[in-house]
């Protein structure tokens, strides 16, 4: 039998094989949409991750000590290296791209990692503290409400207005000295006249009549003047000679006697700089936060930190001096300042003790005496009793008592006849007022953001510089960062048609951190 054969047009062929050809090249397209799609995520994932690892490194004992999160941008030496954050992130992507390309299989998503820089940073010391004084506020906020701080900011400027109110106490006593100054002169004057004009007269007195009217004028004088120990100026003139701390301080009180170095303080030295401008997001309560973890953290007379590089560190925020002792010293000074003119105040409402005041003050200048200067020295007795009361008021405040803002007469403490001792009575605070941390409050609120700032990071200085970490430094410090990697890559599905069609990919990626 034969067999026939039946010619076929070979043009079916190449259309299936063209075919074929455009779906496979379709596929492996869309193949290498898909992986450069997942590149591109990866590429972000990394950077972010290689960001969060460089920040996990955060300096342990401004966490342990202060409950805050910081990296050290000197990554351990002594001076800051932006460059040495970069290197490390570097590092850290080269190990993770590189152990995609370990163990079995095809690593799809392989890349190599060209640069890491770092664009801008913010550091604690930056806008003269106000970014340390922001995330301070930001994390102590959680532990107060606005309301809480608006109270206490209401005391503040409650105590402010008094003590302005109440003037310069000692300017009224350095008046009322001059003016007994001035009396003296002119009663002397007035005594060198008569006894002239009493010379000039006919007749000489006896031997015993001049010694008769001698005595007769030092009893007048001796009526007119009270003892020298009663005058309320030269008792003022006494406790002013007398250290504050004596005068102050409860019986058996033992001193913290720690030190610092402040040769080289933030605020004397120069600071590294931040490049980030934008803005510091700040609040209406927030210097009110600040200076409430300042308390908490830092420590006080009242309440000393021993594990601190300084015991009374808000004592050091308010007067920056080198040693516990020192500050102290200096903050009981200011209080005395505070409460002499808030009793002066008081003092000048108070009829019955401007009485008492009036009679000393004509006993002094004598009953003849001009009533204008009369008036002068009846102020700085007013003065010197204020400022006596004001021991007492102190002296309560270290005892860990309170005392109320505006004195009455109950509340009142100390006689105008007993001055001297305004230091050696045992006095009872009150139920009610201010105590001492809260006029520490107000002494902190006076000063600039930048002094409390940086005396506060002074502290955390010397306590990391204590523990371990003699290079560490509050101005290296960083808060925020904002990085910038660089990748490449060859394509891999379009090269399997002989050639790398698309030249292979590059991925710019940018990556925000901030500690919240």
């Amino acid at each position: 039998m034969q067999i026939k054969y039946k010619k076929c047009s070979g043009s079916l062929t190449i259309y299936f094989a063209l075919l074929i050809t455009c779906i496979g090249v379709m596929i492996l397209v869309l193949v290498e949409i898909a992986r450069f799609s997942g590149l591109n995520s990866n590429a972000g994932e990394y950077t972010n991750l290689a960001e969060e690892s460089l920040f996990a490194g955060y300096q342990p004992v401004l966490l342990e000590e202060y409950d805050m999160f910081w990296l050290d941008g000197g990554f351990g030496g002594a001076d800051f290296s932006i460059e040495a954050g970069e290197s490390q992130m570097e590092a850290l992507l080269y190990d993770n791209l590189q152990s995609k390309d370990k163990g079995f299989g095809m690593n799809l998503y392989r890349m190599q990692v060209d640069s890491v820089r770092a664009e801008k940073y913010l550091l604690a010391t930056d806008r003269d503290g106000k970014v340390f004084q922001s995330q301070v506020a930001a994390a102590y906020k959680e532990k107060m409400g606005e309301i809480a701080a608006e109270e206490i900011l209401n005391r503040i400027k409650q105590t402010r207005d008094a003590k302005n109110a109440g003037g310069n106490p000692q300017e009224q006593i350095a008046s009322a000295e001059s003016a007994l100054a001035a009396i003296r002169e002119q009663q002397a004057a007035q005594q060198a006249a008569q006894q002239a004009a009493q010379q000039g007269k006919k007749g000489v007195f006896v031997k015993g009549d001049a010694k008769g009217a001698d005595s007769s004028q030092e009893e007048s004088e001796s009526e007119d003047t009270p003892p020298a120990a009663e005058n309320p100026l030269t008792v003022n003139r006494q406790l002013h000679s007398l250290g504050v701390l004596s005068l102050t301080l409860p019986a058996d009180t033992v001193l913290s006697g720690k030190s610092i170095d402040t040769g080289n303080t933030l605020l004397k030295r120069k600071c590294e700089k931040g490049t980030d401008n934008d803005a510091i997001k700040t609040g209406g309560a927030d210097r009110i936060f600040f200076q409430q973890y300042i308390k908490e953290y830092s420590g006080s007379f009242i309440n000393p930190k021993e594990s601190r590089a300084l015991s009374y560190g808000t004592e050091y925020v308010i007067a920056g001096k080198e040693s516990d002792q020192e500050n102290l010293e200096h903050v009981v000074k200011e209080l005395l300042l505070i409460r002499e003119a808030i009793n002066f105040l008081y003092l000048n409402t108070d009829q019955q003790k401007q009485a008492e005041a009036l009679t000393v003050a004509t006993a002094l200048a004598g009953a003849s005496a001009n009533p204008i200067l009369v008036e002068v020295v009846k102020q700085g007795i007013l003065a010197a009793w204020a400022y006596a009361e004001s021991i007492c008021d102190v002296k309560i405040l270290l005892s860990g008592g309170k005392i109320p803002l505006q004195k009455t007469a109950e509340s009142w403490n100390i006689q105008l006849s007993n001055l001297g001792n305004a230091a050696s009575g045992d006095y009872q605070g009150s139920s009610h007022g201010q105590d001492y941390e809260d006029y520490l409050q107000v002494l902190m609120y006076i000063l600039s953001t930048k002094k409390v700032s940086y005396r506060c990071m002074d502290l955390m200085e010397h306590t990391m510089r204590q523990s371990g970490y003699e290079n560490a430094k509050m101005d290296h410090m960083i808060f925020r960062m904002k990085i910038q990697a660089e990748y490449n890559t060859s394509a891999i599905f379009s090269s399997l048609l002989g050639e790398d069609m698309v030249g292979g990919y590059s991925f710019q990626k940018e990556s925000n951190y901030c500690y919240q």
